[in-house]
């Protein structure tokens, strides 16, 4: 397997230093912005791997999760973490800890500062991969990645997305909680004080449900996002006090797939309906969720939206994958305040048939950094690529 990052940028003197020059394609929107690919490293031989998140601190500070496995083994068989992590001129991997499981795969990380960053994901004793499972939890100390104990949760544990506060160093990690083999589960969420972690009991309504997502603006306001009953969308607040349950502007048959604390008074969320196949990005004002004009429909078939993020009110982005009968691709629009503008992404240099996008901003710029695959025509092969964007125009402007 190959991998590729796709940066997106401005076109920077100070940033041509790690741009791979003389690129077979590239598309320009306006002055200033570009898509360029630039290498990652390559795993072993007779290894497959996929990445699941990526986050950042900085511009020279940026980690990215996921899981390798020999190819020998099948497509999960000794499944174990992978983590890589950028320095501002090139991403390396860094040694995953030993978890004492046969499989162990990283589904989120969070980054606060070069010193202090969290994954969180699964960890199976058994090689296939089913039976009893428990959170993984790993944390950087600015030296190495050691495993953290995870709160018990039972015999069976997931945790699919983690949060920090910058400022506290706090934590919020989400998931799920039930018995092996038992599709009836429960919404997980631990909480990390700055030193060690906890289990929160969260009141909810109905039993079966899932947290996908967690984001988190401060300590006193985090959001998460999840699946309830199967089949409809699931929003959770916490205030510094307790969680409580929200309700989207989009009922019924809308699933949630991503939650964003932009600010103290803003959110966002995007999901789509299981019925229409219409895409739909909310907005928190402070006191109640509204929904934005539909993105611009891309896909043949459908839209997915797996990301949101948001610089300010009129600065809105949504990355995910347009999907037609047999085949998807990237798919990155803007909100600009006034309606939604599909961004145009470069083919990669070699044919596809599969690909989308999920992204993470970079802290204190107008950035972000998205994580995205696509697979080979001519192959079962994923190429898996990053995307780096930075403008150095005004936020909204």
């Amino acid at each position: 397997m190959r991998s590729f990052v796709l940066c997106f940028c401005s076109l920077l003197v100070a940033m041509t230093t790690w741009i791979v020059p003389s690129l077979p394609h590239q598309f320009t929107r306006g002055a200033t912005e570009s898509w360029q690919l630039i290498p990652t490293p390559l795993p072993p031989a007779g290894t497959t791997y996929f990445f699941s998140a990526v986050a950042a601190s900085g511009p020279r500070d940026a980690w990215m999760v996921g899981t390798q496995n020999s190819e020998s083994q099948g497509s999960f068989l000794m499944a174990k973490a992978l983590i890589e992590h950028w320095d501002g001129r090139s991403w390396k991997v860094v040694p995953s800890p030993e978890t004492g499981s046969q499989v162990s795969i990283l589904r989120s990380v969070a980054v606060a500062s070069a010193h202090c960053a969290i994954a969180v994901g699964v960890s199976y004793p058994s090689r296939s991969g089913s039976g009893k499972a428990k959170g993984l939890i790993e944390q950087w100390d600015g030296s190495h990645w050691r495993v953290r104990p995870a709160p018990d949760a039972g015999s069976f544990s997931e945790l699919n997305s983690v949060s920090m506060d910058a400022q506290t160093h706090t934590a919020w990690a989400v998931g799920t909680r039930g018995e092996p083999n038992d599709q009836r589960r429960t919404a997980l969420v631990d909480a990390f004080d700055g030193s060690q972690w906890r289990r929160i009991d969260v009141p909810l309504p109905v039993s079966r449900t899932t947290l996908t997502q967690v984001s988190a603006f401060s300590s006193q306001n985090v959001w998460a996002s999840g699946v309830r009953d199967d089949t409809a969308g699931l929003l959770l607040h916490f205030d510094g006090r307790q969680w409580s349950l929200q309700q989207p502007a989009m009922r019924y048959d809308y699933l949630i797939t991503a939650v964003l604390a932009s600010s103290a008074q803003h959110a966002w969320s995007v999901g789509g309906s299981q019925s229409t196949s219409e895409v739909h990005v909310e907005h928190w004002t402070g006191q109640r969720w509204e929904g934005l004009p539909h993105p611009v429909r891309v896909g043949e078939y459908a839209d997915y939206l797996a990301s949101v993020l948001a610089f300010s009110e009129r600065d809105v982005w949504v990355l995910g994958a347009a999907v037609a009968a047999h085949t998807s691709a990237p798919l990155v629009q803007h909100w600009d305040g006034r309606s939604w503008q599909v961004v145009a992404v470069p083919p990669p240099p070699f044919p596809t048939q599969h690909g989308g996008l999920w992204a993470a901003r970079i802290p204190g710029q107008r950035a972000f950094w998205a994580l995205g695959y696509t697979v080979e025509r001519s192959a079962s092969l994923s190429q898996l690529f990053l995307a780096l964007y930075q403008q150095d125009l005004p936020a909204g402007g």
